[in-house]
């Protein structure tokens, strides 16, 4: 016989989960990003969306909640892709986009019992991209099995390979074995996986009727040495219509010229943030859903979505207090206790900050205008926290430009750090 729970669950809360389930609000924002793309099923073509806005203010699961729902409503035409690029590099990047490209436009066509010439050829190419993106090298006899699968009609033998060694993308070398004889092959590089790429994505274009919408998720957390050049790599792949999700600090002028359309993801507000929790709630222990139902938890849960913004900051501090237990009957009273406090932000944040860091930033963002929100004045900053800490800080993650090129640009600061302000804290604590 199990146990009744005496302290709080912590898993249920979730914070990195970007699940379209668990998405809330943005009642006009999504209502506008979906005419977006109901405009561009009629045209096709290329079209770049960017969706930004702060750190964790929700722009992965707005982005994702929105192509599902697109892909659904028109499953006969529309192959939703989502790759994301968080800590990948190119090569990664380029073999996970083939992938799912490949799974999704053969469910389309095969949903639609599409037999046709066309949709054969689709598929042939498909299966020489997806041959490509498995192996570092492609023989002639493997190219050669995978044409037979489809059949050698005069409509069949020109296909993908055959189109990128006329377009000069790779040479074939000779090889010998003992096994094998002499045969030729060619090495796969990511050069020609971003050719072979482009040249599936145009012919779906032209010999269907499809439209692939595709959102790079987290861009500017791709594993490169040059933020510019990552996105230009994403870009060079047309043929769809692409969902850029990036973070405001890495819209650099230069990338913002490069968007046809650019949508801003804004924080949410009190009565939303309460939404989305009590979305979570319904798949929390029954212990919780109880402790949760309790008016002390309830003014907790209304102060915090008062500070702050972000669905990802207040999940994080959510599960900071259940790992303290905080909530509970014997606790609740000292939920704010400013020790307290300090061991949440130090869980929500940054484990290897100190507090004294902690304290001194909280400290600095009171005596610091904020020009929009989660962006501060840069030289008043300066002024309010030593170097030695803002250094510190910046390796840990806790603050950094919001043009990394620009030494005079504006500071985006660590949303979780609100609980450690002096007025925020005395909020809390009922004292202002």
């Amino acid at each position: 016989m199990s146990e009744t729970p005496t302290r709080m669950a912590i898993t249920w809360f979730e914070p990195t989960t970007v699940e379209p389930r668990y998405f809330v609000n943005r009642t006009e924002l999504r209502a506008q990003l979906l005419g977006v793309l109901g405009e561009r099923l009629a045209r096709r073509g290329t079209y770049t969306v960017g969706v930004t806005g702060l750190r964790g203010v929700g722009k992965s699961i707005f982005s994702r909640w929105c192509l599902e729902e697109f892909a659904k409503a028109h499953r006969d035409r529309v192959v939703g892709v989502h790759v994301d690029l968080r800590m990948v590099g190119i090569t990664e990047f380029l073999k996970e986009f083939i992938h799912r490209l490949g799974v999704g436009v053969r469910a389309t066509l095969d949903a639609a019992r599409d037999t046709s010439d066309d949709a054969t050829r689709v598929r042939h190419w498909l299966d020489e991209l997806q041959l490509l993106a498995r192996s570092e090298t492609v023989t002639e006899s493997e190219l050669r099995t995978v044409t037979r699968q489809h059949g050698v009609s005069a409509g069949l033998k020109t296909g993908l390979v055959d189109v990128l060694e006329v377009n000069n993308s790779f040479s074939w070398q000779q090889s010998t074995s003992a096994a094998q004889g002499s045969t030729r092959q060619f090495r796969v590089t990511a050069d020609l996986l971003h050719r072979a790429l482009r040249e599936v994505l145009a012919h779906v274009e032209t010999w269907t009727r499809l439209l692939v919408v595709v959102l790079f998720d987290d861009l500017d957390q791709m594993r490169a040495d040059d933020l510019k050049r990552a996105v230009r790599n994403v870009l060079d792949i047309d043929h769809c219509v692409r969902l850029v999700h990036l973070r405001r600090e890495a819209l650099l002028d230069d990338i913002v010229r490069e968007m046809d359309l650019s949508l801003e993801v804004p924080p949410l507000d009190a009565a939303a943030l309460t939404e989305m929790v009590e979305g979570r709630l319904r798949h929390a222990p029954a212990y919780d859903q109880t402790l949760f139902a309790h008016n002390d938890v309830r003014v907790a849960l209304r102060a915090l979505t008062r500070v702050t913004g972000s669905p990802l900051v207040l999940l994080r501090w959510l599960t900071a207090l259940a790992v303290e237990n905080a909530f509970s009957p014997e606790q609740i009273a000292q939920w704010h206790a400013p020790e307290r406090l300090e061991r949440v932000v130090r869980n929500a944040t940054n484990h290897g900050a100190r507090v004294p860091l902690l304290r001194a930033l909280a400290v600095a963002l009171d005596a610091v205008p904020e020009v929009e929100p989660g962006v501060y004045d840069g030289e008043a900053l300066e002024r309010a926290l030593r170097e030695k800490d803002r250094k510190e800080a910046e390796r840990l993650g806790l603050l950094g430009r919001v043009d990394s090129s620009d030494s005079s640009a504006d500071w985006w600061v660590h949303g979780g750090l609100a609980l450690l302000r002096p007025s925020v804290a005395a909020t809390l604590r009922g004292e202002a």
